[in-house]
C-alpha cells in the first residue's frame, strides 16, 4: 500500500479553505493530477456524491469518477478517484496556532497498488506543487 503526505500553512480561516477544498469543482485549480470536471451535481456538496473528471494519474490520461468520500467539516474532506488506479486524496485542516486567521492543511494520496517508494518518487514534486498553488490560490 502506498501513500504520501505534504502540509503547509495558508493564511486564510480554516472555515474559507474548508469551503475551498471541499467543492470539487475547484480541484483542477490545485490538483495538478485533476485538468477538468466535465460534469456532476450542483449545490453545496455531500458525501457520497459523483463528479467526472478529465485526469492525468501515473502518466496515463482517463475520464475517473472523483466521489467525495468523506465530509466532516470543517476539519476532514477526502476524494475517493475511481479510476486506474484506485486512490483516495484527502485533506486535513486545522488551525494553526498563534491566534491569527492561519490554517494547517495536509494532504494524504493512498494509491493502494503502488508501493510508498515508487508513488513518492513519482506523486512527490506533484503534491508540493499542489499545496503551493492552494496557497497562492486562497491567500492571493
Amino acid at each position: 500500500m502506498g501513500d504520501i503526505n505534504k502540509q503547509t500553512i495558508i493564511d486564510a480561516p480554516v472555515q474559507s479553505v474548508f469551503k475551498y477544498v471541499s467543492d470539487p469543482r475547484n480541484a483542477p485549480t490545485f490538483i495538478t493530477s485533476i485538468t477538468k470536471i466535465v460534469s456532476g451535481p450542483d449545490g453545496a456538496p455531500q458525501e457520497g456524491q459523483v463528479w467526472r473528471a478529465e485526469a492525468t494519474l501515473l502518466g496515463k490520461q482517463s475520464v475517473i469518477n472523483l466521489r467525495l468520500h468523506r465530509l466532516d467539516p470543517p476539519h476532514t474532506v477526502a476524494f475517493a478517484i475511481d479510476g486506474d488506479p484506485q486512490a483516495v486524496v484527502s485533506l486535513r485542516l486545522s488551525l494553526e496556532s498563534g491566534g491569527q486567521a492561519r490554517t494547517r492543511v495536509a494532504i494524504n494520496l493512498d494509491v493502494p497498488k503502488v508501493p510508498s517508494i515508487f508513488l513518492g518518487a513519482i506523486m512527490g514534486n506533484l503534491l508540493e506543487g499542489d499545496m503551493a498553488r492552494l496557497k497562492a490560490r486562497l491567500e492571493a
